[in-house]
Parts: C-alpha cells; sequence; structure tokens
C-alpha cells in the first residue's frame, strides 16, 4: 500500500501516541505502534498500548492506495519523521512479500521492518453503561493539571494512585488525595452535556497525564465508562484504558462544615513568604509554622540540628467575631503545591484548631462560575 500524509500530522501523532509505550514491555510488539489504513475514508488509526491504557489517533491521509493493517517501531517511526522538514511525505508498506516500511520525502528516505499486525493485543468491545457527553475539554484538563501533583504512590491502596471521578445531581466531582492533601474541583455539568445515570470511577495518574497532553481548550469530549473500563474521545482520538479496582475515600466527610476561623490574604504573598522561609525548614519533615493574629499571618521555619531559621510575615483579613492567635504547622512541598496550582488573587482559608484540616479556597467572583476548587492540607505537630 502506498499512503502520503502531511509530516507535521503524523510526527504530532507519533510524539503523543508514543507517551503510552512503555520502556520496557512484557510482549515485543508493544513497543510498536499499529496502523490501520482505510482506503475509502483516506485515514490511518495509529494505535499504541501498554495492555492497560490504549491511545487511538486518527490520520487523515493526502492520497491512499491500498489498505491493511501492519505494525512499525515506535522508536524506529520517531527517528525517521523527526528531523524530516515541513512536506507531504510518502509511506509505501509492503506487507505480503517482503515486509518493508519505507518513507521517502525530499530530499531522502528511511526503512525499517514490519511487524505482524494480528499479534497486536487490542481491547475488546464494551457497553458502558454510564455516560458522559459534551463536556467542556478546557474544564476538564485545567482540573487534571491541578490535580496531577498531589495524586498518591500508593502501593498498600491503588485506589488511591488515581483520580476520583464522581457524577452526581448535575455535577462532576475530581477529586485526588494521597492521605496528607486533597484537591478537589466540584464542576457544573452543562445543560447540553447528556448524563445516562450517576456513577463513579477512578482514572490511572497515568492516563489523567496523557488526556492533558491530547486534549486542548476547544475540544468536546465524551466519557464512558463500566466495572472495569473506560474511555475519553474527541474527535480523531480515542484513549481506553482500565480502572483502578477499590472503593474511594469518603473525601466529603473530611472537609468541616462549620470552621471556626476564616482567613483571606493575597495569594501570592501567601505563596512568596512560603517559598522565602522554606529552604530553612527541616528537611526531612518541611515543617513549616503558620502563626494567624487578626491583621497579620506570620511564616516560620527552623531547623534546629543545623541552627538556621526564617520568618516572614504578610497582611491578612480575619472574619472571626473573637481574637485570633493560633499556629498551625503545615509541610511546605503541600501548600506551596496547592497555592502554585490556583489561579486567583485571593484565597481564603478555614481551619479550627491545631490538630484539624486547613481548607484553601481560590475566591472567584465571577458571575458566570461553573467550578468550585476545595484544597485540605492535614497539619503537622509543632515541637515548641
Amino acid at each position: 500500500m502506498k499512503l502520503i500524509v502531511n509530516k507535521s500530522a503524523l510526527e504530532d501523532c507519533v510524539k503523543n501516541i508514543c507517551k503510552v509505550i512503555n520502556t520496557k514491555n512484557a510482549l515485543p510488539i508493544l513497543g510498536d505502534i499499529l496502523f490501520e489504513v482505510n482506503q475509502k475514508a483516506k485515514t490511518a488509526h495509529l494505535t499504541a498500548s501498554d495492555s492497560e491504557v490504549t491511545l487511538t489517533y486518527e490520520v487523515v491521509l493526502e492520497e491512499c492506495e491500498g489498505e491493511g493493517r501492519f505494525c512499525v517501531g515506535a522508536k524506529t517511526l520517531a527517528a525517521m519523521i523527526s528531523n524530516v522538514t515541513e512536506q507531504p511525505v510518502t509511506i509505501t508498506a509492503t506487507t505480503e512479500s517482503d515486509n518493508v516500511f519505507t518513507m521517502t520525502y525530499e530530499d531522502g528516505s528511511a526503512f525499517c521492518p514490519i511487524d505482524n499486525a494480528d499479534e497486536y493485543p487490542m481491547p475488546g468491545a464494551e457497553v458502558y453503561n454510564e455516560m458522559l457527553e459534551q463536556i467542556d475539554g478546557s474544564m476538564l484538563c485545567n482540573a487534571l493539571k491541578r490535580s496531577l501533583f498531589a495524586i498518591a504512590n500508593d502501593t498498600l491502596r491503588p485506589v488511591m494512585n488515581g483520580v476520583n471521578f464522581a457524577l452526581n445531581d448535575g455535577y462532576l466531582d475530581i477529586v485526588v488525595t494521597n492521605g496528607h492533601m486533597m484537591l478537589k474541583t466540584h464542576q457544573s455539568l452543562d445543560n447540553k452535556v447528556e448524563v445516562s445515570r450517576c456513577g463513579s470511577f477512578v482514572m490511572p495518574k497515568k492516563v489523567a497525564k496523557l488526556v492533558t497532553d491530547v486534549a486542548d481548550s476547544s475540544d468536546v469530549l465524551e466519557i464512558g465508562w463500566n466495572d472495569s473500563q473506560a474511555h475519553i474521545y474527541k474527535a480523531g482520538c480515542d484513549i481506553t484504558f482500565r480502572l483502578i479496582e477499590g472503593k474511594y475515600p469518603n473525601y466529603n466527610a473530611i472537609i468541616p462544615k462549620q470552621p471556626d476561623h476564616e482567613v483571606a490574604c493575597q495569594r501570592t504573598a501567601l505563596l512568596s513568604a512560603l517559598k522565602a522561609v522554606a529552604p530553612f525548614a527541616p528537611e526531612s519533615s518541611q515543617l513549616l509554622k503558620l502563626t494567624f493574629s487578626n491583621d497579620k499571618l506570620e511564616v516560620s521555619g527552623e531547623d534546629y540540628d543545623f541552627g538556621q531559621g526564617a520568618t516572614k510575615s504578610i497582611e491578612i483579613e480575619s472574619y472571626d467575631a473573637e481574637d485570633l492567635s493560633m499556629s498551625i504547622g503545615l509541610k511546605s512541598s503541600s501548600i506551596i503545591g496547592m497555592l502554585s496550582k490556583l489561579n486567583t488573587f485571593e484565597v481564603i482559608l478555614y481551619f479550627n484548631s491545631p490538630d484539624k484540616p486547613v481548607v484553601i479556597e481560590p475566591i472567584d467572583e465571577s458571575d458566570n462560575k461553573k467550578e468550585w476548587i476545595t484544597g485540605l492540607i492535614m497539619p503537622m505537630l509543632i515541637n515548641d
């Protein structure tokens, strides 16, 4: 068969599809990319898989003679296309004689062997009981990008190593937690979104990262899932993956419903103070002490073993009826990471006592608000 395809279209596809492939594979064929060529539609579907996650891209061909299926090494194909200038490239695949894949371009050519496509494992056809249609790609990708840093790496509780999607009453919750902190994005679904019924599933971290790489703000997404498998589809791209099994923690139960203290401050000011003091905190615990008063927040860190410490203060606005005077210990990487993922000018902190969780929410005064972000950090013991 002979194909002519735009270089940029093929290169973009190969770059994204290679992100699925592992460096070491149980089956050697999983180091390949599967081509499925349709002459009538003038398209080629390229597929990569690691046996748990399968990504398929559709590439529109400029010309097509013949059709069929074949496999090519992913690293070899990426090397072939990487240094070619912008132009149409010609691909010739001979699958019945010498099994050779040849790519020809303006100033040269390259070739490699073809592997048998019948050996490539593909996910079976699934019926998805739950379905979300016409999801805003921008909101979903932003929520996933915001959440990736807080996903756990827990061998004993694998359900914590993913992103929990929970659909209920016209809202979608996207939640991650590692046991020390939690980030929840509560999104209102548009009336145009078709929902079959309520449900939930846990997406692996690898898939969440993959979605942020292949989708953009202009995409409209479709999500379908059942008890064991799910898929995310956008025009020209389909991700199929196995779900993480297990029951996700009841994240709503740990969020304080009526906190005793509320403090508002500039997000960038607080982030700057935390970053300035964090290098002086103990390397093992990363403990920072936040001391609140009615109009000031003092961030301090001290490493007694090395005889070093630092403090920095910022102005705050307290909404307490009584005088506020309290110190809370927090892990520097947790609170800095969380504040870095928010993009509002101000944030508000809710808390009850030094041994209770601290809730962080961005102050968003938008008239057309469609999502609510809630961060939660468990406190650390302060040794005075």
